[in-house]
């Protein structure tokens, strides 16, 4: 019953609408990334946000 559902589609152009939505969708995704100042890995002029890894670390409390 089902598989007169999919006698409907024609596959090659389902590979090509899947190809271009994800083509699409990674497009959209890496400009988001680009347009943050953390993720930007394509500043030319280095204004991007320099986060080192002491930065990130807190110190850890007493206990002695």
């Amino acid at each position: 019953m089902i598989y007169k559902m999919w006698q409907g589609f024609d596959p090659k152009r389902l590979m090509v609408g899947i190809f271009a939505f994800m083509f699409a969708l990674s497009l959209v995704i890496h400009f988001i990334l680009l347009s943050t100042t953390r993720y930007n890995w394509l500043d030319p002029d280095g204004n991007a946000a320099k986060v080192t890894t002491a930065d990130m670390l807190t110190p850890m409390p007493a206990t002695r």
